[in-house]
């Protein structure tokens, strides 16, 4: 009996492997005959299963409420958030500029107010863009720092402030950043 077919061809099925965990079987399409198997334990199959949910939360942007997973939380414009219930189908939307906390008014908003906990609000820095200059103040091992930055693209570690010998590289959204201005071109009025 098959439990699940992959869009790939890959049937599982899952059984009780001596009350401990579960098979996974992959037929080869070649060969009718021709049977590959892979054992995965209760708690490695319960870790997989999470890993591959947060890879797809993190894929379409969306925050998981670690005290009830299923509840999740997706940035929306202008600082609003939308939860969801993934389990009832039920909603809620809320922004941080309404001074929204944990109101006890009900579950989802308990999520909601998590997410506000857990995520920091965007500082104007994280929108710098390759060829403004910014004066960008961090701190690193207790001293503090300012220098004016050029803000580059560098693809392995994406957007950062760098000076021109590149003595300096902070990513953008580095936590070690407490403060920055725009200084190129100047912010209008």
């Amino acid at each position: 009996m098959i439990d699940f077919e992959a869009s790939n061809g890959a049937q599982v099925v899952l059984t009780n492997a001596g009350a401990t965990g579960y098979i996974l079987v992959e037929r080869d399409s070649d060969s009718a005959t021709s049977v590959s198997t892979a054992y995965l334990g209760f708690e490695e199959m319960v870790a997989w299963r999470e890993f591959e949910q947060q890879r797809r939360d993190k894929e379409v942007g969306r925050w998981r409420w670690p005290e009830n997973s299923d509840f999740v939380v997706y940035p929306g414009e202008r600082g609003y958030v939308s939860a969801i219930n993934e389990r009832t189908g039920a909603w809620a939307t809320a922004s941080r500029a309404e001074g929204y906390a944990d109101t006890g008014h009900g579950t989802i908003h308990n999520a909601i107010a998590a997410y506000f906990a857990a995520i920091s609000e965007p500082k104007p820095w994280h929108q710098a863009i390759p060829g403004q200059a910014w004066v960008v103040e961090w701190t690193a091992d207790d001293e503090s720092f300012e220098k004016a930055l050029l803000v580059a693209d560098f693809s392995a570690e994406g957007r950062v402030f760098a000076d021109a010998e590149e003595t300096v590289t902070l990513p953008i959204s580095s936590g070690m950043i407490t403060n920055a201005r725009r200084i190129y071109p100047e912010v209008a009025s």
